[in-house]
């Protein structure tokens, strides 16, 4: 299964944690791992003055990381700003998503979103199903 996940850069070690598992782990891909380009050039808020073609690129890549799922993954943290922007156009493209979190999660209606499938798990669970037979064959 193609997944992609989704957070705040604040939760950058968290989402590399589960990148990692997925990879070594699982049989899924990750359609992009946005980590990756923000350790290699920071977050856009840390540097404003970045070009506009690098910004851009690093945008395009997320927007097709999220074209491309099977799964899209939001792993929760207050300050998700990007990341629900991203799980907006999950909604729009028909995605399935997981809202994934230990801590409580601010609701939005649009986790509610018609012809949409949205499930909240705890992180723990979330490995859990991950790393089963079934998710594997979808």
């Amino acid at each position: 299964m193609r997944i992609y996940i989704a957070s705040s850069t604040e939760n950058v070690e968290k989402v590399e944690h589960l990148v990692n598992f997925l990879k070594t782990e699982t049989r899924h891909w990750v359609t992009f791992d946005w980590t990756e380009s923000f350790r290699a050039i920071g977050s856009v808020r840390e540097s404003p003055d970045d070009s506009h073609e690098r910004i851009e690129q690093a945008a395009r890549a997320d927007m097709a990381g999220v074209a491309t799922c099977d799964l899209f993954i939001l792993l929760w943290h207050p300050a998700v700003y990007g990341a629900m922007v991203e799980f907006g156009m999950a909604m729009v493209l028909n995605k399935n998503a997981w809202v994934v979190s230990d801590e409580p999660v601010r609701y939005s209606v649009f986790f509610r979103c018609p012809n949409n499938h949205v499930e909240f798990h705890n992180v723990h669970r979330a490995y859990e199903l991950l790393k089963t037979p079934e998710m594997a064959r979808i």
